[in-house]
């Protein structure tokens, strides 16, 4: 994910824990949206990590599957992540449930044509 994610504070958190046991786990649905807690400094750690390394209150946590000790990732996404998907709303934008059902992005996608901003 070097490509993708970044090592500072602003940014979308991810929402994903690394469990001693069960590895990468997501949040549930019900945790969502993760919130930054406030900072201080917002220097990088020692060692180049993201600010919200040196947290250990935010970053120790338990794992949602099997309730064992767990980290949260530190590292944020990019201001462009929300920008990479907002377009598959419309394929269902009336769905309370979902982003789209998969029959409305298997029916919809990809599409033959998108025309965006000269930033796209």
């Amino acid at each position: 994910d070097w490509v993708f994610s970044r090592q500072r504070y602003w940014g979308e958190p991810i929402p994903l824990v690394c469990c001693e046991t069960c590895g990468w786990v997501p949040l549930p649905e019900e945790s969502l949206p993760l919130t930054l807690p406030e900072l201080d400094s917002y220097e990088p750690t020692d060692h180049g990590e993201s600010p919200l390394a040196k947290l250990s209150d935010w970053v120790s946590t338990t794992c949602p599957h099997c309730h064992g000790p767990a980290q949260r990732e530190t590292d944020t996404m990019p201001q462009w992540a929300g920008s990479s998907w907002y377009f598959l709303r419309y394929c269902d934008a009336n769905n309370p449930n979902a982003l789209a059902s998969e029959e409305a992005l298997n029916y919809w996608m990809p599409v033959d044509w998108y025309n965006g901003g000269m930033e796209h």
